[in-house]
């Protein structure tokens, strides 16, 4: 190749310059377009509310605060995420209770969490990885049936879809990311849904030092400041106005790295699509299954010819900063997708030439 080679990266284009410029003018002195794009990214996602935050961790903690998670309460998450999902517990006091996942959806499902629930549970987070969705069906069932709260972190799952339903509509709350490397982004940034009139209430309270409505400088409680800039909602509503056209552009990647692996002689999952759901494709990974197949080894070997791959997510409770939580139960299948995933350049400059050379290079790793 002679250019390099992108892991991640916005499209930006002239409408976002000129909408930031616009808000550069005159949009100091409001949160117009912080109002702007919460009306209409809930409307997308079928959602009653929207609240922008700095990024989708501030989004998290802002929801467990106004659930009233505590010291003494358990939260249960998958071993498979970023540790964004998860710190926000530890912010409250409260412990996270690390659960495996599937190893076809690569997400926590009814029969995993199940052995986990105890009468200090108060909520799931079920993390939409790599765009893939749990069985939300089934996960509202047993957690109805046990009086725990559902929260849907979407942050990698703009686009995705389970039955006709967006990523991003199920739990009391859901939460998005704009991160420099989502499918939309303000640089950081996130967001949280809710249809909840009373929850939202308390979280967009919380989200502003807790000021009095009737009184901005009267301070009711000592909370947090959670607040996004007129700048970042600018960005947002720019970035809105293409979300189809950036989902699009997503799963035109993955389907041209699909393309290159089928009717290879190796078993593989991969960010792909099925009967009842379409996934919104943020970064197409893929998991080999062939036994000999080390993720590690092949990351470095592709790293000297310009490729840059990022391992699948390590299992939390396996870091310094989780190990006080870990717990005894067999989390085999979160081990087993660490060894073998592997995520692929999902730039949106990437052309199919670049995929071509990539996915070339991969092959001769895994079949060699």
């Amino acid at each position: 190749m002679n250019h390099s080679i992108k892991m991640c990266g916005p499209s930006i284009t002239q409408h976002e310059k000129n909408i930031i410029l616009k808000m550069m003018d005159d949009g100091w002195d409001s949160y117009q377009y912080v109002e702007e794009f919460e009306e209409r990214f809930a409307k997308w996602h079928d959602r009653r509310f929207c609240l922008m935050t700095p990024c989708c961790t501030h989004a998290i903690h802002l929801g467990l605060i106004a659930l009233g998670i505590n010291i003494g309460d358990e939260v249960i998450v998958p071993e498979t995420t970023w540790t964004g999902s998860v710190a926000p517990i530890t912010y409250t006091g409260a412990r996270p209770v690390f659960c495996d996942v599937e190893k076809d959806n690569w997400c926590l499902s009814s029969d995993t969490i199940n052995t986990q629930i105890t009468s200090k549970t108060k909520a799931v987070i079920a993390v939409d990885i790599y765009g893939f969705m749990p069985d939300y069906m089934k996960l509202e069932k047993l957690c109805a049936e046990n009086n725990i709260v559902i929260i849907e972190d979407a942050a990698e799952a703009l686009g995705s879809s389970l039955r006709g339903i967006r990523a991003g509509k199920f739990g009391l709350f859901s939460v998005h990311s704009f991160h420099r490397t989502k499918t939309i982004t303000t640089g950081e940034g996130g967001a949280l849904l809710t249809d909840d009139e009373n929850f939202y209430k308390r979280c967009k309270f919380l989200r502003d030092h807790g000021r009095s409505a009737e009184q901005p400088y009267l301070i009711l409680e000592a909370t947090t400041k959670y607040m996004p800039s007129n700048l970042m909602g600018a960005m947002a509503c720019a970035q809105l106005d293409r979300i189809n056209e950036l989902i699009s552009i997503k799963q035109a990647i993955r389907d041209r790295y699909l393309s290159n692996f089928e009717g290879q002689d190796f078993d593989f999952t991969l960010t792909s699509d099925n009967t009842n759901f379409v996934n919104g494709c943020w970064a197409t990974t893929l998991v080999i299954e062939n036994e000999a197949f080390n993720s590690s080894s092949t990351i470095k070997n592709l790293a000297f010819k310009g490729i840059p791959l990022r391992p699948f997510f390590r299992p939390l409770s396996s870091m310094p900063a989780y190990t006080n939580y870990k717990n005894k139960s067999n989390n085999s299948n979160s081990d087993w997708l660490f060894k073998k995933g592997i995520t692929l350049p999902s730039h949106y400059e990437l052309d199919n030439n670049t995929i071509d050379y990539i996915s070339d290079h991969l092959l001769k790793e895994i079949v060699s």
